[in-house]
């Protein structure tokens, strides 16, 4: 349950009940009703399931993922990652306010060799294998993406989670 306030009457507030499962993206077009935290909490309990000790995920969202996954993380905007983090500001990726979301480095995400790589950062409908708009707000994303390395060496691998869930990831050949 959450409470919001009315600020233009303090007085007056409301009860609105969010829904304890995420609501799923389809067609790619993402909802402002989309449940963030669950639909990450989500990811990261399927990544503790599917992956093996010492594998790594490159992730944009690395918070309730890295938490729940119980597997490596490599942050693709340079919050938890100092050398990423140290990188100049390119002025194309400053545009839009997302404090802390402004960095990236697909080539340095790609050297690693992450057993996963994570472009769509939302649950889905049908599998997706193409980043959306929001993802390709993203430095790291649209390098990464647009790598011929990528595209090599990756293969699509959406998982089912439940009935008309899907998580979509890449992972890295054998």
């Amino acid at each position: 349950m959450v409470l919001v306030v009315n600020l233009k009457d303090p007085m007056y507030t409301e009860f609105i009940f969010k829904p304890k499962k995420p609501l799923v993206v389809e067609n790619n077009n993402l909802s402002e009703g989309y449940n963030w935290q669950v639909g990450f909490i989500k990811m990261g309990k399927t990544l503790s399931r599917i992956s093996k000790p010492g594998e790594t995920i490159a992730v944009v969202p690395v918070g309730a993922i890295g938490y729940f996954s119980n597997i490596n993380v490599l942050d693709m905007v340079g919050i938890l990652n100092s050398d990423i983090a140290r990188e100049p500001f390119v002025e194309k990726y400053i545009k839009n306010w997302r404090p802390g979301h402004n960095k990236g480095d697909g080539y340095y995400i790609l050297a690693h060799k992450p057993k996963y790589i994570q472009l769509v950062d939302y649950l889905t409908t049908t599998p997706q294998s193409v980043p959306g708009p929001q993802g390709l707000f993203f430095k790291s994303v649209i390098e990464i993406w647009n790598s011929p390395e990528f595209h090599t060496e990756y293969e699509f691998y959406p998982i089912k989670l439940e009935k008309g869930i899907y998580y979509n990831l890449y992972r890295r050949k054998s």
